[in-house]
């Protein structure tokens, strides 16, 4: 069972991601909350799998309860929640070492999917914003050089491994077998001098100035 915990100062929001949670077997909400201290204070006797985390709280910032949390549990799954599609927002989640960023605009379907990726241990972007980190990489310049000419179908693998999809699930959508994915995947960070798909998030990173 995933125990999940809400922090969102909306609680119309939190009512209707609670009503989504409550129709899944295999999740159950602990506990929400509008106040972030109040959730902190709470961290150790409530002791979730999963925090849900607007990333806007009021004058405060849901990205700075995250180093908090991580001192406290550092096995500890983070999801941020947002209405903003701004780069710097995913960037900033990015670099706080959030597990994955969920546009509040998503289908129901969408956020059950996501929380299952994180706690597989895998990360989680919501197609509404992986976009934003593919185009900061096809936009910039990084320590090898020139971006390299990349083709559209190398470009939606790209998209899709930033979902956090493995190559099954690309090949599914794609209608592809996994192993021309595998070869797609390959290719692609040859291209770019890279060692695996946790580098391609880094290089986004490295070239923005925030």
């Amino acid at each position: 069972m995933i125990k999940i915990v809400i922090i969102d100062d909306h609680k119309l929001f939190r009512i209707a991601i609670s009503s989504i949670i409550k129709q899944e077997e295999d999740m159950s909400l602990i506990a929400e909350y509008s106040d972030p201290d109040d959730a902190l204070k709470n961290c150790e006797t409530d002791n979730p799998d999963l925090y849900l985390i607007d990333i806007s709280l009021g004058e405060k910032s849901g990205l700075q309860l995250v180093n908090s949390f991580r001192r406290k549990r550092k096995d500890i799954k983070l999801i941020m929640l947002s209405m903003h599609k701004e780069e710097f927002y995913l960037i900033k989640s990015i670099e706080y070492d959030v597990d994955g960023y969920i546009h509040k605009d998503v289908d129901p379907d969408d956020l059950v999917y996501g929380i299952r990726k994180v706690m597989k241990g895998n990360k989680h972007y919501s197609s509404e914003v992986s976009s934003i980190l593919i185009n900061n990489v096809f936009s910039k310049v990084n320590d090898f050089g020139s971006i390299p000419s990349l083709s559209n179908r190398e470009k939606e693998i790209i998209k899709y491994i930033s979902e956090g999809k493995s190559s099954k699930e690309i090949a599914n959508n794609l209608a592809l077998s996994k192993r021309t994915v595998e070869t797609h995947r390959s290719r692609i960070l040859n291209r770019f001098g890279i060692k695996n798909t946790a580098e391609l998030v880094k290089i986004a990173i490295e070239n923005k100035i925030i």
